[in-house]
């Protein structure tokens, strides 16, 4: 069953949507592509379990391959299909992938904004690219662990999430005094200073 995009977020910026090939020349999302070789080698270790992955609804949907993955250990691993190539978005790690892709599919919480971080992608993605699709594929633990098995896929993969950006002063400050002012209205809730 194929599931349509969820209408964006109005208070999200609006653009204007780029051509595929624009981000390829622009050398940002092209280094994230798999090349062939790549490609056979990543679908040699990973499932697919879910293709089509729209995490806003996700969690209105019941799926038997995901179900079938309650209470499994292993790496999830996001990918994105754009214009005949395929993307490596995001590795991670979970005890339980219905359980986990849950924590994504939760409405923005101030105590764990990483929990938002591939919706955020999804809707980012989606406003430059609306024929963007995700996938969603899972491994299960190896005998060294999932933690290590984590760290292997992402060494050996760099997806684009995992890799770390460097600094966004603006960026930063903005999320900073974003927090400050939701810290101040519960603080100022609760000793009666509203």
């Amino acid at each position: 069953m194929k599931w349509s995009r969820p209408a964006l977020e109005e208070a999200q910026v609006r653009r204007e949507p780029q051509q595929s090939g624009a981000l390829e020349t622009s050398g940002g999302l092209g280094k994230y592509r798999f090349d062939d070789g790549h490609r056979a080698e990543f679908r040699a270790q990973f499932d697919l379990v879910r293709r089509d992955l729209v995490l806003s609804s996700l969690a209105a949907h019941v799926d038997p391959a995901l179900s079938a993955l309650t209470g499994v250990r292993g790496v999830y691993f996001v990918t994105m299909r754009l214009g005949g190539s395929e993307y490596k978005i995001y590795a991670g790690k979970t005890t339980s992938l219905p359980r986990r892709l849950t924590d994504y599919c939760k409405a923005f919480q101030v105590h764990s904004p990483n929990d938002f971080k591939l919706r955020a992608l999804q809707n980012y993605m989606w406003q430059r690219f609306p024929e963007a699709a995700f996938d969603l594929y899972f491994s299960k633990e190896s005998e060294l662990g999932y933690t290590s098995d984590e760290t292997a896929a992402v060494r050996r993969h760099r997806p684009l999430i995992n890799q770390r950006a460097t600094k966004n002063v603006d960026a930063i400050s903005i999320m900073q005094q974003a927090c400050e002012t939701h810290y101040a209205a519960v603080f100022g809730q609760k000793t009666g200073h509203a």
